[in-house]
C-alpha cells in the first residue's frame, strides 16, 4: 500500500526506496499517534527525542536514527493492545 507524501525527500541517490521509506515512516506514525490518542510533544517525551525531530519524521521530512527506530518501535509495542483495539473498532 502506498501512502501520500506531502513532502517528499529527495536523495541524491539511485535508490527510490529511500524516498518512499521515509514516507510511509511518517504516515504509520501519524496513524499510530491517531489511533492511542498521542500527541508529537508526548510522543518526543516518551523517547527522550526532540519535538522538532519528532515532527520532522512524522511529517517525512527525516528518516529516524537506527536507536530511534528502536525506540520507535519499543513506543509501539507497548501501546500494541490499544492500536489493535483501534483496529479492531475500525473493522467493525
Amino acid at each position: 500500500m502506498l501512502f501520500w507524501c506531502p513532502t517528499p525527500i529527495v536523495y541524491v541517490t539511485q535508490d527510490q526506496t529511500a524516498t518512499l521509506m521515509v514516507c510511509v515512516m511518517g504516515q504509520q506514525i501519524r496513524d499510530c499517534l491517531r489511533l492511542i490518542n498521542f500527541s508529537l510533544p508526548r510522543l518526543a517525551q516518551a523517547l527522550g527525542a526532540g519535538y522538532d525531530t519528532v515532527k520532522g519524521w512524522s511529517a517525512g521530512r527525516a528518516d529516524p536514527s537506527p536507536e530511534n527506530r528502536a525506540a520507535l518501535a519499543a513506543f509501539m509495542r507497548k501501546h500494541a493492545e490499544r492500536l489493535l483495539a483501534a483496529a479492531e473498532e475500525l473493522e467493525g
